[in-house]
């Protein structure tokens, strides 16, 4: 689990609150 996008996670949102392409 992230809170930053570093990679395609897409159960874990990011730090912007949407979907990590």
């Amino acid at each position: 689990v992230r809170d930053w996008a570093v990679t395609s996670d897409i159960e874990t949102p990011t730090i912007n609150g949407t979907q990590a392409s």
